[in-house]
């Protein structure tokens, strides 16, 4: 009997090391109201076993572009403060790299692999919260990012595929304390759909969008609290995003998120 064994990737030694550079600054343009800018570098290894897998067998680890360094200049700025019961923030972003790390999957086997190629990428986080009264607030908060990279070193940008792209995601949420002990909150969660990836023909899928929401109640006894949540409220059908990137071989694991789910708890202070 003759055992074999495959896929062995020689291993090695490598280091890194340089220096990087954190600025920044806040003015205030008014009172409580602060414009801020900020500039920053960057340093981090892929994650090494995601690496590894992106070698061929027999290609020496040490020395090789998918365990390089990433190194990364990004750019923030933005607004923040507010006035009586209202406090906002809004601000904006904008990183590159020569030699970013992105994750791509495979129409074909459905794995994603690890690309390292010159990368930017770029979004935007708001939010705003209000306390009318100590009995009521609610806040909304949004989120987007994207982002492309030249994956042919061909100088031509291309969306990166939506393995690594998150979607637009919205955010309310709310609280009522209608009576001293009790509070009443809700959560609405909104994801958005992203087919750049699709339409560039990078992959072959597009992220689709799903709301959920997201209730309870919680009422406090002195000596501890008992609480009741439900998520998924409207018990909404949909597919998480990370259950959306997996086709091909990995199909199968195309798992829908939670459907309604209701928890009563006690808790004790002792």
């Amino acid at each position: 009997m003759v055992f074999g064994v495959q896929g062995l990737r020689p291993g090695g030694r490598g280091q890194s090391e340089g220096e990087s550079w954190n600025l920044g600054a806040t003015l205030a343009v008014a009172e409580d109201h602060n414009l801020f800018v900020s500039y920053a570098q960057g340093f981090s290894i892929p994650e090494l076993g995601f690496a590894a897998n992106s070698i061929r067998p027999g290609v020496a680890i040490s020395g090789s572009e998918f365990v390089a360094p990433i190194l990364v200049e990004s750019f923030e700025g933005g607004l923040r403060g507010g006035r009586g019961a209202m406090r906002y923030a809004l601000s904006g972003f904008y990183a590159r790299s020569d030699n970013g790390a992105s994750a791509l999957v495979n129409p074909t086997t459905g794995i994603a692999d690890l690309i390292r190629a010159p990368q930017r990428n770029y979004g935007f986080e708001a939010s705003v919260d209000v306390a009318p009264s100590p009995r009521f607030d609610a806040g909304v908060a949004i989120g987007w990012n994207d982002g492309e990279n030249d994956a042919n070193n061909d100088g031509v940008f291309l969306p990166l595929g939506s393995v690594q792209i998150p979607p637009l995601k919205v955010s309310l949420t709310s609280a009522w304390r209608p009576i001293n002990g009790l509070e009443l909150t809700g959560q609405l969660l909104f994801a958005g759909n992203r087919d750049r990836a699709r339409v560039a023909r990078v992959d072959n899928f597009e992220l689709q969008s799903y709301k959920t929401i997201d209730v309870g109640a919680a009422y406090d006894l002195g000596w501890g609290s008992i609480a009741l949540n439900i998520t998924n409220l409207l018990n909404d059908f949909y597919l998480p995003v990370e259950s959306q990137s997996r086709f091909g071989a990995t199909a199968d694991r195309r798992f829908a998120g939670p459907g309604r789910m209701g928890a009563l708890t006690l808790t004790s202070r002792f």
